[in-house]
C-alpha cells in the first residue's frame, strides 16, 4: 500500500468510528401500565369518553421500567385509538398511527400492526356458568373475536370474570428514528358478574362499561446505529490490515 492510499483508509476508519460515536440512537425498551374505561359491545370496543375515535389513558406508577420508569414518579396522561371490527379486523395486518400516546414522550410513536385472536375454545361459552370456565366466542362470518373470558370465583365466593385481548405493533422515537416492537395486553374485570351474562348483554345488541388495565412490553428491533456503524469501522480496519500485508 503506497502513503497516499494509507492515508485514505486511515480517513475512513476515522470517519467511520467518529459517526458511531456522534451516533447515540437509544431504541425504546422497557414496560409501562395505564388504564381507562372503555364501552364494549359485539363489533366494537369504544375508549372512554366515547365518541370522536380516541380515548383517554392514564398510566399507573410502577412498575415501569426502562425508558418507562420516568412513569413510576407519577401520572401522565395519554390517548389510545378506538377499535372495530372494520377498523382493526382481528389477525389481519393493520398499521393504526398514532395508535397510542404519552404525553410524557411526545416522541414516542406507536402503530398498531396486529389485534391477534383470541385462544380459548368456544365450548363452554353458553353453558351453565362456573367457576374456571374459559371461552373465546366463535367466528361470525368475517367477525373474529380476539377476547379471552374466564370464570373466577372472587373474594365474597361469588362468581366473577375477566377479558383480555392483545396486540402488536411498533414505536418508533421520532427523534432518532430508532425503532422497537411492542407487545400489549388489555385486561378487565366483571365483578360479580359470569361472563355468560355478560355475552347475553352484547349478544342482544346492548353494551357494557368497563374499566380496564393495560400492560406494554417494548423490545427494541434492530441495532442500534452505533452498534453498526462500529461494526463497519472494525471492517474498514480489517481491509487496511490487509491490504498492508
Amino acid at each position: 500500500m503506497n502513503l497516499q492510499n494509507f492515508k485514505k483508509a486511515m480517513v475512513t476508519v476515522a470517519l467511520f468510528s467518529t459517526t458511531a460515536m456522534l451516533a447515540t440512537a437509544t431504541p425504546i425498551n422497557g414496560s409501562f401500565s395505564f388504564g381507562g374505561g372503555a364501552t364494549v359491545n359485539l363489533t366494537s370496543l369504544d375508549f372512554v369518553p366515547v365518541g370522536g375515535g380516541t380515548g383517554t389513558i392514564v398510566t399507573i406508577p410502577g412498575p415501569n421500567t426502562g425508558s418507562f420508569a420516568a412513569l413510576n414518579g407519577g401520572f401522565t396522561f395519554g390517548s389510545i385509538t378506538d377499535r372495530t371490527d372494520v377498523s382493526q379486523p382481528v389477525g389481519q395486518p393493520l398499521s393504526v398511527t398514532p395508535y397510542l400516546t404519552l404525553a410524557a414522550f411526545p416522541t414516542y410513536l406507536f402503530t398498531l400492526e396486529l389485534v391477534l385472536p383470541g385462544q380459548f375454545s368456544s365450548a363452554q361459552c353458553f353453558a351453565a356458568a362456573a367457576n374456571g370456565q374459559v371461552c373465546t366466542v366463535p367466528p361470525s362470518g368475517d367477525s373474529v373475536s380476539p377476547y379471552n373470558l374466564n370464570n373466577f370465583t372472587d373474594a365474597t365466593a361469588g362468581l366473577s370474570s375477566s377479558a383480555s385481548f392483545s396486540v402488536r405493533g411498533t414505536v418508533i422515537d421520532t427523534s432518532d428514528n430508532s425503532l422497537s416492537n411492542f407487545d400489549g395486553v388489555f385486561t378487565a374485570t366483571f365483578l360479580g358478574q359470569p361472563y355468560q351474562q355478560t355475552l347475553g348483554t352484547v349478544f342482544l345488541g346492548g353494551s357494557v362499561n368497563v374499566p380496564f388495565s393495560a400492560t406494554f412490553n417494548v423490545t427494541s428491533a434492530v441495532p442500534e446505529p452505533s452498534s453498526i456503524l462500529l461494526g463497519l469501522s472494525g471492517l474498514a480496519m480489517i481491509a487496511l490490515v490487509r491490504r498492508k500485508k
